[in-house]
């Protein structure tokens, strides 16, 4: 009886994580006045390949009735990646990030952008300065995928922010076979 009953929360909860992250975009829980409110932020994603770069633009839409906050850190905004912060896949296999890990204090109020309602934000980084590309001619998806903190009316809270899924070609040239 015990077994079946762990077996059965165990199905419920794998259940449960996948229907969570099969969201198609964002949104933010946050508990104010004991009240839990869901905001829509919708983040797109762009990869434009040029002859040495991957560059990739997102595109942060507010498109909820209520102001919501935007990570500079995690949200790319300075135009440099500074935390593992896109899922960069080739044939199944997650790609190393080799960029920087910043350690930092909790974000405070000169850490993060406001976007008003239906207002948007843009950056652009280059994904081969982080992120550890293979040798050769490859086909790639990538995804961003961040958290966010937040303070919202004295209340802490986290927003996690999830792109569309951009797949893309990409030649890195072999160092060793050009010389």
């Amino acid at each position: 009886m015990l077994y079946r009953t762990v077996c059965v929360f165990a199905i419920t909860l794998i259940w449960f994580i996948t229907v969570c992250q099969t969201a198609s975009f964002s949104e933010i829980i946050m508990k104010q006045n004991n009240e839990v409110t869901v905001n829509k932020v919708d983040v797109k994603l762009t990869i434009k390949v040029e002859t040495n770069s991957v560059i990739a633009t997102l595109l942060f839409v507010n498109n909820s009735n209520d102001t919501v906050y935007i990570d500079k850190i995690n949200g790319c905004l300075s135009g440099s990646i500074k935390n593992n912060v896109f899922r960069i896949s080739c044939d199944g296999t997650e790609l190393p990030y080799t960029g920087k890990y910043y350690k930092r204090r909790a974000p405070g109020p000169n850490d993060i952008v406001k976007l008003l309602p239906a207002q948007s934000i843009s950056t652009s980084v280059i994904l081969n300065e982080a992120y550890g590309f293979l040798p050769g001619h490859h086909t790639y998806t990538v995804t961003y995928d961040a958290f966010h903190q937040v303070l919202l009316a004295g209340s802490p809270g986290l927003l996690e922010l999830k792109s569309n899924k951009v797949t893309f070609n990409y030649k890195l040239k072999d160092v060793k076979s050009d010389r």
